[in-house]
């Protein structure tokens, strides 16, 4: 019997035998067969931490594209952005957190519970790094604290924040800003 013909025939006892057949026998130099074992448990891709997070937390993520008005007829579609209503909300039937998310118009895909996870983290990090003061608030951005826009927007991010509390509790809304700071501490700085 050829080498060829006894690969074959191995194979064929392989499947036979429910061993799974051609991906794990093969025709060694010299010997009838020798075993290759390919069934190497490989490690589960590492999820992404905000991903995991929001797992954890049984956070469930809708979204909606919204038409947008007014909007600059005269921006090239490429160069704008399209707008989605987010609703984050926990397993429990808590009030939801829901913010505006945008993206470039040439993005295909909708937000995902990672992003979105990463800008209220990233907002809620930042007013707590401040203590929650205007004041400081608004230098950490470089922003004008006399301003009112900056008051009004201060305010929402404020708002923002405890409603991201209410809905995770103090520990997992602490865990997600911890999260945040430590990826904030590993980025290379300019």
């Amino acid at each position: 019997m050829s080498r060829r013909h006894r690969f074959a025939a191995l194979r064929k006892r392989g499947e036979a035998d429910g061993r799974g057949g051609g991906d794990r026998l093969c025709a060694c130099a010299g010997t009838i067969s020798c075993r290759v074992i390919l069934n190497v448990v490989r490690p589960a891709a590492v999820p992404d931490q905000f991903e995991a997070f929001a797992e954890h937390c049984g956070l469930r993520m809708e979204h909606e594209l919204l038409y947008v008005a007014p909007r600059d007829v005269l921006h090239p579609p490429s160069d704008s952005d399209q707008y989605f209503l987010v609703t984050l909300s926990g397993p429990a039937g808590d009030l939801p957190v829901r913010l505006v998310y945008a993206i470039p118009l040439t993005d295909a895909d909708a937000p995902g519970v990672r992003d979105v996870l990463w800008w209220l983290a990233g907002d809620a990090w930042a007013l707590e790094q401040t203590g929650r003061i205007l004041d400081a608030w608004a230098a950490h951005y470089g922003y004008p604290p006399a301003d009112s826009a900056t008051r009004r927007l201060f305010e929402l991010h404020v708002r923002q924040a405890t409603a991201l509390d209410a809905l995770l509790g103090p520990v997992d809304y602490r865990r997600l800003i911890t999260l945040y700071g430590l990826q904030v501490a590993r980025r290379p700085t300019r």
